[in-house]
């Protein structure tokens, strides 16, 4: 989960130094970024209150 949310974090701050040419190349990676961090969030609270 840890590593997930960093993840999103950086790609938050690589998102706000693209380009308009490198634009969408880096929104896709930060969508990338928050569904991986959904998907950890969604194993750790099914780990929790199994």
């Amino acid at each position: 989960m840890e590593a997930a949310r960093s993840y999103l974090k950086s790609m938050g701050v690589e998102l706000g130094k693209a380009s308009r040419e490198t634009w969408d190349q880096e929104k896709d990676r930060v969508g990338r970024a928050w569904v991986s961090t959904q998907d950890a969030y969604s194993k750790v609270k099914s780990s929790t209150t199994s």
